[in-house]
């Protein structure tokens, strides 16, 4: 059997274009996903060791990331002694005011020993 190119293409660039309008579009990308196929990766038992490893170095990065959060804030006390604020603390090393609040709760608890 053979197809002529302009009797195919022309239904179906309508149709694939129909696809992708903005009120079919939540389907078409339900289809798409359904069906994608995944291949199954065998888990090897040094996959689990490698992301015990790096759990631990990251935990120990934020350990560092914090400690010299605290030490920025002890540097730049206010005229009157007082520490920068979380929301303060935060900014200046690029995260939320939530975290630089814990910093600041955790440097007045002496828990970030620039040793650990």
């Amino acid at each position: 059997m053979t197809l002529r190119q302009d009797a195919l293409l022309r239904p179906l660039d309508e149709w694939l274009a129909g696809k992708f309008e903005p009120r079919y579009l939540p389907a078409t990308i339900a289809e798409l996903i359904a069906a994608t196929t995944f291949p199954e990766i065998p888990a090897r038992p040094a996959d689990a060791q490698h992301e015990l490893e790096l759990g631990a170095c990251d935990r120990k990065l934020a350990q560092y990331r914090a400690a010299l959060a605290w030490r920025w804030a002890q540097a730049n006390r206010a005229s009157d002694g007082s520490l920068p604020s979380g929301s303060d603390i935060g900014r200046e090393h690029g995260r939320h005011e939530r975290w630089g609040r814990l910093v600041k709760r955790a440097g007045l608890a002496g828990e970030l020993d620039p040793q650990t």
